[in-house]
């Protein structure tokens, strides 16, 4: 190797150094700026986890008693109609069915849309 082909080679590489110190750099403050944003954010929601903690456990027990209602709806849905067909089946009481299998779409139809908000 001559001296021009070796003093190339070395200014190449110096070039390559200082471009991958610059990549690297970039990508350090790059997570820096993003470490800095979350802290922020973090310090300042911090103020309201109490309040948004309050909230979410509201929710849930909203959530909860709206299901234990549209559940029970449900139930009565099913059993109303399984009454009204089986008054269907007996003629003495079997004008009574055909009310008690319309009151069975009713619940039905109301714990659906309980449930579903």
């Amino acid at each position: 190797i001559t001296t021009a082909t070796a003093a190339a080679s070395a200014v190449d590489d110096n070039r390559q150094t200082l471009a991958i110190q610059t990549t690297c750099r970039q990508k350090v403050n790059d997570m820096i700026d993003c470490y800095d944003r979350a802290k922020l954010l973090l310090a300042y929601t911090a103020q309201y986890t109490d309040q948004i903690a309050q909230s979410l456990e509201t929710r849930t027990a909203r959530s909860n008693k709206i299901g234990a209602g549209s559940s029970a709806t449900g139930l009565v849905s099913g059993i109303t109609g399984v009454v009204g067909c089986s008054a269907l089946l007996f003629p003495p009481v079997a004008a009574v069915g055909v009310p008690l299998l319309i009151a069975s779409l009713v619940f039905g139809g109301t714990a659906t849309a309980a449930q579903t908000g």
